[in-house]
């Protein structure tokens, strides 16, 4: 997992803010700015402010998954499957976007619920 201070610093260096510019502009203290650089775990509450003034969308900084629109298939061919079975290639594929799914949700259901998660571990 990676740590959400640290990423929040880099953007704030990367727009050319500093610590006390953004927390005179909050309205809160350059201390509170530096609480939320230093802390492993952000949430979109806190994010909201900093993605508003430094143009960055939370969904990108979560990492989250956007649901796009269907592609069309190369060339416009048509897959076919026969006998019930997949191409390799198709199946390896899917396989490897399911998993690469079931990662990111169990790092949210981590993030959004900590309790349950830690419990769910703790009994098996």
């Amino acid at each position: 997992m990676e740590h959400h201070g640290n990423k929040l610093r880099t953007i704030i260096k990367a727009k050319g803010f500093n610590m006390s510019e953004l927390a005179s502009q909050f309205g809160v203290t350059r201390a509170a700015v530096d609480k939320h650089m230093k802390s492993e775990r952000l949430t979109r509450k806190v994010l909201r402010p900093y993605a508003e003034k430094l143009d960055f969308s939370l969904d990108a900084f979560f990492g989250d998954v956007v649901l796009k629109e269907p592609q069309p298939v190369k060339g416009g061919e048509k897959l076919t499957v026969t006998d019930g079975t997949v191409p390799a290639e198709i199946h390896w594929e899917l396989q490897q976007k399911y998993f690469d799914l079931q990662e990111r949700y169990n790092d949210l259901v981590v993030r959004f619920f900590p309790n349950a998660a830690q419990l769910a571990i703790a009994q098996s």
